[in-house]
């Protein structure tokens, strides 16, 4: 089999013709929630919005609103990590949009929130009619989990979340939501250098990381 091979000035090409692209962009349809959280809050970078009262979310009166427990260690991001929706039955959250590509990121603290023991956090995302993550805190080895998502939406004006347990005693739980748009072929512009299965070939050293991030950052394309 004979594979693709990439020289620098075509992969910085490359870089440069995507930054370009993307600083043309104009992003409509930008949500960034901050669960379980009240008012507005900034992380340095951009604000986020919490959902107490929220048009996006629905189910608020079968929720909880919780910080976790014991605090945070220094280390970890404030926003959105500090507080979470919480519940022992589903909840859902909408977001109104045009037809185009999004990203779409889950922010996630599995950690214990009061009544709401860490050992118990088991439950499925969806995102419409497709299973996006099935999540369960023992299996997670990471302080903070955080998972991002390429949607490809045609027909749909509502891009539904639903977070829903795995068991009756077990509960599911969200810290972040992020949802904006992207150039629609933006995916398809980048799949030569980062899709596991392009079989690319390098002429020139290439850290180990940067393959991993090729493998992890384009997680699933849906057509909504």
């Amino acid at each position: 089999m004979r594979f693709n091979s990439v020289t620098p000035f075509k992969f910085f090409l490359h870089l440069f013709t995507l930054f370009t692209h993307l600083q043309a962009h104009t992003t409509v349809n930008n949500f960034t929630i901050s669960c379980g959280a009240t008012g507005t809050s900034y992380d340095g970078e951009r604000t986020w919005t919490g959902d107490t009262g929220s048009m996006f979310f629905s189910n608020q009166d079968n929720t909880v609103s919780a910080n976790p427990t014991p605090p945070q260690p220094n280390s970890t991001l404030q926003v959105p990590y500090n507080t979470a929706r919480v519940s022992r039955s589903q909840f859902n959250y909408s977001f109104p949009v045009t037809p185009g590509s999004y990203f779409l990121r889950l922010f996630f603290y599995p950690a214990s929130y009061p009544s709401f023991p860490r050992t118990q956090a088991s439950f499925t995302v969806h995102c419409n009619q497709f299973t996006l993550y099935s999540f369960n805190a023992d299996a997670e080895d990471s302080e903070t989990v955080f998972r991002e998502y390429v949607l490809n939406v045609h027909n749909s004006e509502t891009l539904n979340l639903s977070f829903t347990p795995s068991q009756p005693n077990s509960h599911a739980l969200i810290n972040g939501i992020e949802v904006f748009s992207i150039p629609s072929d933006l995916y398809y512009r980048t799949a030569c250098i980062r899709k596991r299965s392009s079989k690319l070939t390098w002429d020139f050293p290439v850290d180990s990381g940067f393959y991993y991030l090729g493998a992890t950052w384009l997680t699933i394309t849906l057509r909504l």
